[in-house]
């Protein structure tokens, strides 16, 4: 059994990939940018190009990518008025929908078993007894990468560290694997 995940964005994808139970591998796919904002080809034609290549060269039967987010709704004060607006644009989703589209269908045609994973779900499970707990996006991907350093495993980029957190969830699903931290030591305590 050999797991891919993915922990995609419109400018970086990490990945990270190997057998559950083993020490997994971990990079990240860099799309090439496009100037003109309403054109979604290059990085629509360059992830399908890579991930067929990935799921083909390495024999993947499982394949985990992280659920897109909706946007949130927040407040900006404008002149001491309270003015709602979205945290995000209309190419943004459409670029993070349509990578979740193309994954599930490079997977689909492969016959290869793809799901997505809830980001709540999957980075609680992976964070597990760090304290204090962290609050905000921020020290959040630094506990993931705090916890993959404890692994053995170095991520480069906060992509490729949730995408090997994404993995190690994936293969506690599948396989009841967890992760050894040290010696004897799993998740917040001795084995």
């Amino acid at each position: 059994m050999i797991v891919l995940a993915l922990d995609q964005s419109t400018s970086a994808t990490g990945w990270a990939l190997g057998e559950p139970g083993s020490t997994p591998t971990c990079g990240t796919f860099v799309p090439p940018r496009s100037n003109d904002v309403d054109n979604y080809y290059p990085l629509a034609s360059s992830s399908r190009d890579w991930l067929t290549k990935m799921l083909a060269e390495n024999n993947v039967t499982h394949l985990r990518f992280e659920q897109p987010l909706m946007p949130r709704a927040a407040v900006k004060w404008i002149n001491k008025k309270p003015v709602a607006y979205v945290e995000t644009n209309i190419q943004t989703l459409r670029k993070l929908y349509g990578l979740a589209w193309e994954i599930e269908l490079v997977a689909g045609d492969a016959s290869i078993d793809c799901r997505e994973t809830n980001i709540a779900t999957w980075r609680s499970w992976f964070i597990k007894g760090i304290t204090p707990k962290p609050k905000g996006t921020k020290a959040l991907k630094q506990a993931v990468m705090d916890r993959c350093n404890d692994f053995g495993w170095y991520p480069k980029n906060d992509n490729e560290g949730d995408a090997l957190g994404i993995w190690a969830h994936a293969g506690f699903l599948l396989t009841k694997h967890v992760p050894q931290r040290g010696p004897g030591e799993l998740f917040g305590g001795a084995s």
